[in-house]
């Protein structure tokens, strides 16, 4: 298996086992499409940069509806009372950074299991990631992905992304 299959395949891996964990099945949608620059598919996007044995970023991105519905999975009806849009309550902005968060560490204990160190940063949800110009040159990996919920991306985003 390539490492460009491998980065990939560890990043799915992560996802399907996370939202199993919610009770909530994920696929792979497609091949996955080397950007060399990256736009942003989806409207709100979770960032959180590695540092490591894998030198770049991870965004997760969905649709507004997929974000609402994720992020009431990850509250289970803690927040009965609130909205679950991401635009209205905090508390769905942190479930969908925690979503974030749970993959990448997974899918960083998976890239540092042969002895490297792979640490990240604490996740940015971006609730309107169409709007940010990407500054980066570094190419990415957009990986598409379906659920019940929704569909919904892995993006990564490196310079190693050539290499691989």
């Amino acid at each position: 298996m390539r490492a460009r299959d491998q980065l990939v395949d560890i990043f799915v891996r992560s996802a399907k086992e996370i939202f199993a964990s919610l009770g909530v099945s994920v696929e792979q949608a497609g091949e996955p499409v080397l950007l060399q620059q990256p736009p942003l598919p989806h409207p709100i996007s979770i960032t959180v940069s590695l540092h490591g044995a894998f030198e770049g970023v991870a965004c997760y991105g969905m649709p507004p509806e997929t974000a609402e519905r994720v992020a009431a999975a990850m509250l289970q009806g803690m927040a009965e009372d609130e909205d679950p849009s991401p635009f209205a309550s905090p508390l769905a902005q942190s479930a969908l950074a925690e979503l974030g968060n749970m993959i990448t560490a997974r899918a960083a204990n998976l890239l540092g299991s042969n002895g490297e160190t792979c640490d990240i940063s604490v996740p940015m949800v971006v609730l309107d990631a169409r709007k940010i110009v990407a500054g980066s040159s570094w190419p990415q990996l957009l990986v598409p992905l379906t659920s019940p919920l929704g569909d919904l991306a892995i993006g990564l985003a490196s310079r190693q992304i050539e290499e691989v």
